[in-house]
Parts: structure tokens; sequence; C-alpha cells
């Protein structure tokens, strides 16, 4: 199975906020879930990354460039069906692209 890219940075950054929050251990594991474009089936994606690799991520970036991110949040109505909410539609129109 080929694994998107933004999938396993998803994975991997799972498992980091894992280890950030002091949870010890020679591996971690992450599950992502979210529905296709479609919205009739879940994909349901694991990882298991080793320590190693997480240390090895870390010690990459400290030399890379410092880069600038940003994180907007938009309100989900619960007065709208989850079907019909703009922003779901949105993210589905975006994972069928990816996916195509």
């Amino acid at each position: 199975m080929d694994l998107d890219p933004l999938d396993l940075a998803l994975l991997i950054g799972m498992a980091q906020r894992q280890k950030k929050r002091c949870v010890r251990a020679n591996e971690y594991t992450a599950h992502v879930l979210y529905p296709s474009g479609t919205q009739k089936e879940l994909f349901v994606l694991t990882a298991i990354i080793p320590l190693q690799t997480l240390e090895r991520l870390r010690e990459r970036a400290r030399r890379c460039c410092r880069y600038v991110s940003s994180r907007p949040r938009w309100p989900l109505s619960v007065q709208t069906p989850l079907q019909q909410n703009a922003l779901v539609k949105m993210l589905a129109a975006l994972i069928n692209h990816v996916w195509r």
C-alpha cells in the first residue's frame, strides 16, 4: 500500500506528540481515521514508529531552515447535518482529489 506523504507526516507528528508528552517507549503507535470523498468508506491508518526514527528526524530538523506555520480553526455547526456542512464538503473534496 502506498501511503500519502501527508498521512505519513501526520502519523509521525502524532508519534512525536506522544514522545513530547513524556510517554517512554521504544516505539510509538499512531492512528488516523477519516472518511473517503464519498463518505461511504472510512480509512484507518496505523503506524508503528520506532523511537530511533523520531530521534533522527529531530536531529535533522535542528539543521533545517526555520519555518512559519498557522493553525486556523473553523466552527462546525451542530445544527446542520454533517454531510451538508460546507467545511466537511470542502475536506471531502480535498481528500477525494488527493486519492485520485
